[in-house]
């Protein structure tokens, strides 16, 4: 086994592009899918390996930023959208119930777990990602973490490769 830590992460467009002003959201929450992506050759900067899921759209893209890095990479290509969409049919229905509306606090309400179907159902699949990644074989180290897909938005952010 590598002394390493292996890094599973994973990247899914849940439409941040749109989430706007003028949509009625604050300005902070908008991202691209490049900004994203761009965050993302920051952590390719590590030594560890990386198991990433992604949809199709991205996968070439990643093979581009991920291309000649030090430590392994492996893409999984998986739609979470079409193997969860029961699971995201049930978070849409409660998101979308007066119910549920009425027990969210006012000053909650902005945030995305609270309204974006498609964040809550990919958030809460960390766990499901970290043990497919163990159970496919892509983890050839002694521990495992996950780490989000955009947290190291500059490279001084970045945690040593251990």
């Amino acid at each position: 086994m590598k002394e390493l830590i292996t890094i599973v992460t994973a990247f899914y467009d849940i439409g941040r592009e749109n989430w706007t002003p003028e949509n009625g959201h604050p300005s902070y929450l908008q991202r691209s899918p490049e900004t994203y992506i761009e965050r993302f050759g920051h952590l390719c900067t590590l030594k560890n390996d990386i198991v990433l899921f992604t949809s199709k759209e991205f996968v070439e893209r990643l093979r581009e930023v991920t291309r000649g890095r030090t430590g392994k990479t492996t893409i999984i290509e998986l739609d979470v959208f079409e193997s969860f969409k029961e699971e995201l049919s049930v978070i849409r229905k409660i998101h979308g119930s007066d119910e549920y509306r009425n027990m969210v606090s006012s000053s909650e309400i902005k945030n995305p777990e609270y309204w974006s179907s498609e964040y809550v159902l990919v958030t809460n699949l960390k766990p499901y990602f970290l043990h497919v990644a163990a159970e496919n074989g892509n983890i050839d180290t002694e521990m495992v973490s996950w780490v989000d897909f955009g947290y190291c938005r500059t490279p001084d952010i970045l945690p040593v490769s251990r």
